[in-house]
């Protein structure tokens, strides 16, 4: 099929996107081409045509930022009323792209991987200034080990999802997985979903919740195994081993099990060697689940060090990247230091359902360190900071013509 890039997917309206109402909600277009085989007709309608229909995450996530780039249309027209469509559509898209990866890599990083850290390896700065890392010689790519060892996070997953009503209180539990290829029933429910992003993780401690072992794919599949199936992906794809990754980022060499205790601990030691017959056999994926996790942070070193050079990889490589000074139509300063302003909590707030409280940092549980704040207090964009001093001149002029005539 012929790739038609944005035009499929725009109103070629004040730089919108494309969206449809239901219940009062917006959300992406259905379309006969699109593929929702989970839901339950008549009731359940909902499947996007344009985007991706599968895990609830995600799909929240496509909903969130399609609504979002809409809304910052809305605000930029507020700004800059002489703006034309392409002008609202192409800077609606390149700050709610640097949205997402502000908050990707500046607050999910952060998160699983400590800030600390991060500032160590160059991932981020003290300050939040402009940074360049380009490299024109350095081709886009991503390598299979990230790829792989993204799928770590299973252990991550939880298996349920906790229903509120309107008022947040709580309901039931519901199998996280049989929302999948079910987007009637999201679109049905996106209140009780979007609180439930809250909601504590899967506790990482080298186990899988029982629907991720053993009903990966339910309405679609009868049974999968998903760790199974991502422990065997890298004996698919010729993956070296764990310890020849512990050599490459850490330079330490692996050649006994005793050695492997700065990593895994003695009792997980004892179950890998009960399993594989010379330590340098361990898979990439088995090494990961049981090793300890980075001091000040959420993950396996070894993982975040794979995350961390797929960072470099990608930054060095994207000519667009939003924290560059220099890049074709880049942020300014003030700009800038708004996009630095972006979190998961302000998105929430700003395109989510029934919200009006959200935990000040939105990828940690909520406690009393880290309580439910109401979305007043949560710090916000001035798109001020996109004000078009050209088109200011002519409204200004616009508005003197008006008065004289008056």
């Amino acid at each position: 099929m012929h790739n038609k890039g944005d035009k499929v997917i725009r109103t070629f309206e004040n730089g919108k996107l494309a969206v449809e109402e239901e219940d009062g909600k917006w959300f992406p277009p259905n379309g006969p081409t699109a593929f929702c085989p989970n839901n339950q007709r008549p009731e359940e309608t909902r499947c996007f045509e344009n985007y991706s229909n599968t895990l609830l995450p995600v799909t929240l996530y496509i909903i969130w930022f399609v609504r979002h780039h809409n809304y910052i249309c809305d605000k930029l027209k507020e700004v800059n009323p002489c703006w034309d469509d392409d002008r609202l559509f192409y800077t609606a898209r390149d700050i709610n792209n640097a949205m997402s990866n502000q908050i990707y890599f500046r607050e999910w990083y952060e998160t699983l991987i400590g800030r600390q850290n991060l500032i160590k390896a160059g991932v981020i700065t003290k300050d939040n200034g402009f940074r360049d890392l380009y490299d024109e010689n350095h081709d886009p790519e991503m390598t299979t080990e990230y790829n792989h060892a993204i799928r770590w996070f299973h252990l991550m997953q939880e298996s349920t999802v906790k229903m509120y009503d309107k008022k947040g209180n709580y309901l039931h539990d519901y199998p996280l997985l049989n929302t999948t290829f079910k987007m009637g029933f999201i679109a049905k429910n996106m209140e009780s979903f979007t609180k439930s992003t809250w909601s504590p993780c899967h506790d990482f401690d080298s186990t899988v919740s029982f629907d991720v072992a053993n009903r990966g794919l339910p309405g679609v599949q009868e049974a999968l195994d998903i760790p199974a199936g991502d422990l065997n992906k890298a004996r698919h794809f010729g993956l070296r081993s764990y310890t020849d990754y512990v050599e490459h980022f850490e330079g330490s060499k692996i050649t006994e099990w005793e050695e492997l205790e700065q990593f895994v601990t003695k009792a997980n030691i004892e179950k890998l060697a009960h399993i594989f017959e010379d330590v340098r056999d361990v898979d990439l994926m088995a090494g990961l689940w049981v090793s300890k996790s980075i001091k000040g942070g959420y993950i396996p070193e070894l993982l975040a060090d794979i995350l961390i050079d797929q960072w470099y990889r990608s930054v060095k490589s994207d000519r667009h990247w939003y924290e560059r000074d220099n890049r074709p139509h880049a942020f300014t300063k003030r700009q800038l230091e708004q996009i630095r302003k972006v979190s998961v909590s302000l998105l929430i707030c700003t395109v989510g359902d029934g919200v009006d409280e959200v935990p000040k940092k939105g990828f940690l549980r909520v406690s009393k360190k880290n309580p439910l704040v109401p979305c007043s207090k949560i710090q916000k964009i001035d798109f001020r900071a996109w004000a078009d001093d050209k088109c200011q001149a002519k409204s200004n002029k616009r508005n003197g013509w008006r008065n004289k005539k008056n």
